[in-house]
């Protein structure tokens, strides 16, 4: 039963990756689809409602995973959206990736498993 906690836990940092990356493909749609930048615009602009609404959607998870888990091991995975961002960047903007964005992304990722298994130690 413990286990199914602390994987329920764990999906909620998920999903504040996932959340927090859609912000921001959601907030770079807006972006391109403004003529002009004026408050009215932007606040009629339903890309950027929506932006906002996953941002909510993201801190009520980080919530959730900043009572199960400490800051410092939480944090380090918010940088996964990186990779969401690198990937989204290229799949749904048409965006150049390099060698150069996939080699900081990859060891993006293997310090984050790094420390991951570092806090499973410490605990």
């Amino acid at each position: 039963m413990e286990e199914l906690k602390s994987r329920i836990s764990f999906l909620f940092i998920v999903l504040s990756v996932f959340f927090q990356s859609a912000s921001l493909v959601l907030i770079k749609i807006a972006a391109t689809r403004l003529d002009n930048y004026s408050f009215n615009n932007i606040v009629h602009n339903y890309w950027y409602l929506l932006s906002f609404l996953a941002l909510i959607f993201q801190a009520l998870c980080w919530q959730v995973v900043l009572r199960k888990f400490e800051l410092s091991f939480a944090y380090c995975f918010l940088s996964l959206v990186y990779l969401v961002l690198l990937i989204c960047s290229y799949l749904i903007f048409n965006e150049p990736v390099s060698i150069n964005n996939i080699i900081g992304v990859f060891t993006i990722g293997i310090g984050v498993i790094i420390y991951s298994l570092s806090y499973k130690d410490n605990k």
